[in-house]
């Protein structure tokens, strides 16, 4: 009974795959200036689109939105961490990404006008299957 329990538990550990980060730096210098861009970019919007918001909304956003709150989360992505997905479908999805955003104005990224350039990074991202 013992060694049956046992036996599950390994099998079980052995199911359970941590997602493995593949270590490229050149890589990270690259995504983490494009997603510091963003981040200044989306943190410049915020500013801009929330001047009649409720003051709690607005403190939250721009916390959110703020570049070295949005670059640590970004740190701790699949698209900057390389993980789960092969890296070369990681890094193509982001950098056709931010060339679509960074031709984007706030007015622009509102009506989400990246959404098609970066629906494969946002299921990165997510974890989503492909």
């Amino acid at each position: 009974m013992k060694k049956t329990v046992f036996a599950l538990f390994i099998i079980t550990l052995a199911g359970c795959k941590k997602e493995k980060a593949v270590k490229d730096p050149a890589w990270q210098a690259e995504a983490l200036k494009m997603g510091t861009a963003i981040c200044e970019t989306m943190n410049r919007c915020a500013k801009m689109n929330l001047n009649d918001s409720k003051p709690e909304l607005k403190t939250f956003a721009l916390q959110k939105s703020a570049t070295a709150s949005c670059q640590e989360e970004f740190k701790n992505s699949r698209v900057y961490l390389l993980k789960k997905y092969p890296p070369e479908i990681i890094k193509k999805s982001a950098r056709d990404c931010f060339a679509k955003f960074s031709t984007l104005d706030c007015g622009q990224i509102g009506e989400r006008l990246f959404e098609k350039e970066c629906s494969l990074m946002q299921k990165i991202q997510a974890g989503e299957n492909l």
